[in-house]
Formats: C-alpha cells, structure tokens, sequence
C-alpha cells in the first residue's frame, strides 16, 4: 500500500498556497486544511478533546433520531437552578435480581429519577422537594401546551415515624391551579374525588399488631366511611345495580375467612329488590357456602299506597331492655288523627300486637281447645323463669254457640294451680271468685261515680250499687 504524505508545516497555510482540494497539515496545531478553488483555506478539522466535547453537548440542544441505545445505561442532569449541587437526575439502568432491597424479583429495565439537594433531607414532616415527574401535550406548533398532572413524592424522617408520600396531580389549565388526586404511603393513601370499579372492588385490611400481642388490632377496619361538615351532618354509602331487569337485587353480604386456608364462611345477607310496586328491605341468614337464604327480617312498603308499609320477623323477637330508667322494652305508638283502615275509614282502635296461630293445611280447621297466650313470668339472676301469669284466648268448638273464650290467670310460682277469669260473648266469670272493692259509709259516700257502680259496704257487710243520684244496697234497701 502507498503512503500518501500531505503537506506539513507550522501554521495556518496562507491563501492560494494549496491547490483545490490539495491537503495539507499544521503539525503544532494538529490541524488540517484544504482549498475549495485553489485560492481559499478552510480548516478541515482539529485535534478534539472528551472536555471539548462535553462542553460543546452542555451547550447545545441535543436531538437524537432512530433507535438509540445506551448499552451501560445513561443519566441527565437537569441545573434546577436552586444552588450548587442542587440537580435532578434521570438515570435508567438495568437492575440485576436482589437489587433495590430484593424488591425486584428478576432482571428488568428500570427508571430511577434522583433530585441531588445542596442542604440535608429535613429531620421532621415531609420534605417537598422530593423528585417529580410532569406530563404535557403540545401541539404540532408548539403555540398550544396542556399540563396534563404529574407525579411527586415528599420524604419522610429517617425512622420512619413520618413516613414518605407519594402525590399525584392533576391541572386546571385554564386557572392554573393544581388539583390533588390522591396522596399515600404504606400506612394510608386518600383519594380525592369520586372513585370508580369498572369491575368490582375488593378492600382488604392486612394484620396489624401495634400492641405486639398476637391478637391483632380489632379497631383497624377495612372501609371507614365519614362526611364533611357541608354534608348536613349525614354519611350515606350507597349500593346501586346497574340492571334493568324488574326484580334486580342489591345484595349486602357478612362473612368470615380462615385466614389459614382461605376459606370463605357466608354469615348473613341485607338485601333490597323492587317486585310488583313494593319495595323490600330483607336481612337473612345464609348456610356456609352462601346458599340457603333464611328469612329473619322483611320491611316492605307499597310505592302506590303509600300508608301501606309491613314489617315481617322470622323466629322468635327478643327484646332486652335496661330497665333503670323504667321505660317499656317496646313501645307502640300512633297518630289515631291521621290511622285509617284499609278503606280508607278513620281507626278508633290500634292493634298493639297482633298473635296468630295459623292452622293452615290441618283436616277439620282449628282444633277445638286451641289456644293462643301471653305469659309472664319472673326470673332472679339468670335462672329458670318462675310463672307470674298470662292471658290468652281458646277456642271452643262447642260453647253453647260461641266461638272463643278469653281467659286470664294469675298462677303460683311452681305452676301447680292458678286463679282464672275467663270471659265470652256472655261475659262469664269462671274458675274464680270475683272481688268487689270495699269501702266505709264515709269513704263509699266520698266517691264520685257513674251510674252502675258497685262496691262492697264493709259498714253494712252488703253490696251496693249507685243508681245516677244516691246509693242503694243490692237488696233496694236505703242505705
């Protein structure tokens, strides 16, 4: 191979020394030079240094087209203009496994943004001069530029008793003003504004031990709802089915699971559907698997004849009641004003509590003797009741014509006899002596009274009765 020798010299060649195109070399200055038209020089190229070469970067703006690689990885360093040392950086790498505290499980591309501060971290609250990330579109001109939101993270102190955050933003880009998302960390992340499942929704709370007792922290709950004071005092959670079948249900369903397998116990389930111009509100019980749904509470209420609601239990009704303050364990209470009947007639009457034998299916209709009782009893510290009492009605087939006959009993403590009134459409007394109250001439003669009243005269030993002006005995004798 031949060697091409160029011209050498000290210096910069002076014009129309050089031929067009011809070469030649300073060798103190390390440059080379040639001629376009044989008359001028133009310096072809210099001897380049790493710190030219960087400076020349820093001070231009640096568009990369194509497919770029940075086989070791890259970093940007972005003045923020706040002091010495004070720069953010954008540094993307790739992280081998067990890398960033085992909390990458396995090879994989990451992007670290890193703020250097030319002061230390605060000692106590949130520093906000944490690392950031802001997105914008642009139009093709460049004449319009949106600020879509971001994301920004604040450091907590170094013990973790303020722990970091993470913020994320959107913008008003018509006012500036910058509006919050949500903020959060690993012990609590607040949303702000409306929260929408596209599928569902699944809130779960995870072991808390603050108190290292192994009993875990009851008061730690999955979901706590709370209202603003501009909500007028009320906290509402609303459940909606998107449905527009006519008897769509909303279901509310309590369970348990095995936190050691996994298995799911179904306890109960609260329940609303909308079935022939009724609403209906119902809490039931379910079997383990969350099939067989039990009955205990059902209201409902007509959404065309609005007066007309019911309220239906399932099993027994247990009412427990602190009795300090002396009030009824149930009280039944109506405007008989504004009570009409089914025909729309005013009620003079309330039904308090209404029993009911039902003895549908049964051959021959309601068995003769059947009867149906309130009982009172007494009880001394948990133990067995002790019989007070009761009343009820029984049915007689045969009672001279009659249907029923109302009975009410006072009995002794061990049940083995009692003393009985009972009362039909004849108002019969049975079983029992009937006691008037007694009274002297001169507390009988203090009494104001109807006609028809009767007492018992303890001066004269004989009944009497008033007779709308004076008192007689029963005999019509003048007392």
């Amino acid at each position: 191979m031949s060697t091409i020798k160029l011209k050498r010299g000290s210096g910069t060649p002076p014009n129309s020394s050089l031929a067009q195109y011809e070469v030649a070399m300073d060798v103190t200055a390390k440059q080379l030079y040639t001629s376009t038209d044989g008359t001028d020089v133009v310096t072809l190229s210099n001897e380049y240094t790493d710190v030219d070469a960087v400076s020349a970067i820093e001070q231009a703006n640096l568009t990369l087209a194509g497919n770029n690689v940075a086989e070791g990885g890259f970093q940007v360093y972005a003045s923020s203009g706040g002091g010495a040392g004070e720069e953010e950086t954008l540094l993307a790498s790739r992280v081998k496994s067990g890398g960033l505290n085992n909390r990458v499980s396995d090879m994989r591309t990451i992007s670290r943004i890193k703020r250097d501060l030319d002061t230390v971290i605060i000692d106590a609250g949130n520093d906000t001069r944490g690392p950031s990330l802001d997105y914008f579109l642009t139009s093709d001109s460049g004449a319009v530029e949106q600020r879509l939101g971001g994301l920004a993270f604040q450091s907590g102190s170094d013990d973790d008793s303020v722990p970091n955050y993470m913020v994320g933003w959107g913008y008003d880009n018509t006012t500036g003003d910058t509006l919050q998302i949500y903020k959060g960390n690993h012990n609590e992340f607040s949303i702000f504004g409306k929260t929408l499942a596209q599928t569902s929704a699944l809130i779960t709370n995870t072991y808390v031990d603050e108190n290292d007792d192994d009993q875990g922290d009851v008061n730690v709950v999955p979901l706590t709802v709370k209202s603003g004071p501009n909500t007028g005092g009320a906290t509402v959670s609303e459940f909606w089915n998107i449905s527009d079948q006519p008897n769509a249900k909303v279901k509310l369903r309590i369970g348990l699971e095995d936190s050691g397998t996994g298995d799911l116990t179904s306890h109960g389930e609260i329940r609303t559907v909308y079935d022939n111009d009724r609403k209906n509100l119902v809490l039931g019980l379910l079997n383990d698997n969350g099939g067989g749904f039990d009955y205990v509470l059902s209201v409902s209420k007509d959404t065309v004849n609005q007066n007309e609601k019911k309220v239906n239990m399932e099993g027994q009704f247990k009412v427990d009641t602190n009795m300090e303050d002396y009030n009824a364990a149930v009280f039944l209470e109506m405007d008989m004003e504004n009570a009409e009947d089914p025909d729309g007639l005013p009620q003079d009457y309330i039904d308090g509590i209404n029993s009911n034998s039902d003895f549908k299916g049964r051959a021959g209709g309601i068995p003769d003797g059947a009867e149906i009782f309130q009982r009172f009893t007494f009880a001394e510290g948990g133990n067995d009741p002790i019989p007070a009492g009761f009343f009820g009605c029984r049915y007689d087939a045969d009672n001279n014509g009659e249907l029923s006959t109302m009975k009410m009993s006072a009995t002794k403590h061990d049940d083995s006899d009692e003393s009985t009134l009972g009362v039909n459409t004849k108002n019969a007394f049975t079983d029992v002596p009937f006691k008037y109250a007694a009274y002297t001439d001169t507390t009988r003669n203090a009494l104001t009274v109807d006609a028809g009243t009767m007492i018992y005269n303890s001066t004269t030993g004989k009944m009497n009765y008033y007779n709308g002006s004076a008192w007689r005995a029963i005999d019509d004798s003048a007392v």
